[in-house]
C-alpha cells in the first residue's frame, strides 16, 4: 500500500484536503499529518510532495507565505479561493468515483465468496432479495469457510 499508484494519483487531492481542514501547513507538517492519519501506511517523500505543491501553486490553487521560524525561513501553503472551490470539486468527484465502484467491488468480492454456494450464482443483490423474499437464512458456511463475518464483508 505504501507505493500504491492510487495514492500517487491522489496526492494533490490529499494535500488540498489537508490544507482545507488545517488552514495552512508547511511541507514537513503535511508529510507528518499524512503519516499520522494513515498510521504510517503512507509516507510522502519530499521528492513527491514539493513538485505537487509547486504544481498546485502554479495552477493558482495555493498561496505561499514565508515566515522566519527559529532563524530559518519556512514556507506555509494555504488554499486560494479557487483552491477551496477546486478542493470541494475534487472531493465530490472522488466520492462519486468511490460510490460507483464500491458496489462493483463489493458485488465482485461477494460473488467470489458465493460462487457455487447458492443457486443465485453469486449475484449479491439477487442474493439479498432472495433471502428477504423467502426468509431463508444467510448461508453462513460461506463466511466460515473463508474465516469471515458479515461485518468483514460489509465494511
Amino acid at each position: 500500500m505504501k507505493n500504491s499508484q492510487l495514492y500517487k494519483g491522489s496526492l494533490t487531492t490529499i494535500i488540498m484536503k489537508l490544507l482545507g481542514e488545517n488552514g495552512r501547513m508547511y511541507g514537513y507538517e503535511i508529510t507528518q499529518k499524512v503519516k499520522e492519519i494513515t498510521k504510517g501506511e503512507l509516507n510522502i517523500t519530499e521528492g513527491a510532495l514539493y513538485p505537487a505543491l509547486h504544481k498546485l501553486e502554479a495552477e493558482g490553487l495555493l498561496d505561499v507565505e514565508i515566515e522566519k521560524v527559529d532563524n530559518r525561513l519556512r514556507k506555509y501553503y494555504k488554499l486560494t479561493e479557487n483552491g477551496q472551490t477546486e478542493t470541494v470539486n475534487r472531493l465530490a468527484e472522488l466520492e462519486e468515483f468511490i460510490n460507483k465502484w464500491e458496489g462493483f467491488f463489493f458485488n465482485s468480492y461477494f460473488s467470489h465468496l458465493m460462487h457455487g454456494h447458492n443457486p443465485i450464482n453469486g449475484n449479491c443483490v439477487s442474493l439479498w432479495e432472495n433471502l428477504i423474499a423467502t426468509g431463508d437464512a444467510f448461508p453462513m458456511e460461506v463466511l466460515t469457510e473463508h474465516n469471515l463475518t458479515l461485518k468483514d464483508i460489509l465494511r
